[in-house]
C-alpha cells in the first residue's frame, strides 16, 4: 500500500533486480540480502557496519488445545519447564541460542535463528537465561556483512 502511495506522489521506489545487480557489480560487493538492501537504499561509499541483526517473528502463545488426528486428546504441554519456555534466549557454553523445543524432563532443543541445531538435548542445569521470549527474536551477528567487503568504507 505504501509503495503505491509513494509511486503516485512521484517517488518511484520499486526496486528492479537488474538495476540492483548492476549497482552491486559497480561497487564490487557480493550477493546477499544485506548488500542488496544497502544498494537499494542508495549506498555507494558509506561506512559499513560489521554487525547484522537477524530478526524472526514467532507466535506469542502455544494455543493448541487438543492434539491428535481427531482432536480428542487434550494437549497438556506446559508453557514453562524448569523456568524456561519456548524461544527464550539462553547462554550455553558461551553461545547465545534459543530454546526451540522443551521436554518435561528439563531438557531443551537449542538452535540459532537460522535453524542450525546446536544441541538437541541440553539440561536446564547447563544453560542460563539471557532474555525472555518475545514475538520478535533478535540475533546479533558480528563480522563483515559480506565476505567481499573490506572493513571501513566500501570502494567504488
Amino acid at each position: 500500500m505504501l509503495v503505491y502511495v509513494l509511486n503516485h506522489k512521484g517517488r518511484p521506489i520499486m526496486p528492479c533486480g537488474y538495476i540492483t545487480k548492476d549497482r552491486r557489480i559497480e561497487l564490487g560487493i557480493g550477493k546477499s540480502h544485506a548488500n542488496d538492501a544497502f544498494v537499494i537504499a542508495g549506498g555507494n561509499g558509506q561506512t559499513r557496519l560489521s554487525v547484522q541483526y537477524l530478526i524472526q517473528q514467532v507466535r506469542k502463545c502455544n494455543r493448541k488445545l487438543f492434539k491428535g488426528d481427531r482432536s480428542h486428546i487434550k494437549n497438556i504441554a506446559d508453557r514453562f519447564v524448569k523456568g524456561y519456555q519456548r524461544f527464550d534466549k539462553v547462554l550455553w557454553n558461551g553461545i547465545e541460542c534459543f530454546i526451540f523445543g522443551r521436554r518435561t524432563t528439563g531438557y531443551f532443543d537449542l538452535r540459532k535463528l537460522d535453524g542450525t541445531r546446536l544441541n538437541p538435548s541440553v539440561s536446564y542445569k547447563q544453560i542460563s537465561l539471557l532474555e525472555r521470549a518475545k514475538t520478535l527474536l533478535i540475533e546479533r551477528r558480528t563480522g563483515l556483512s559480506s565476505p567481499c567487503l573490506k572493513a571501513g568504507v566500501s570502494e567504488t
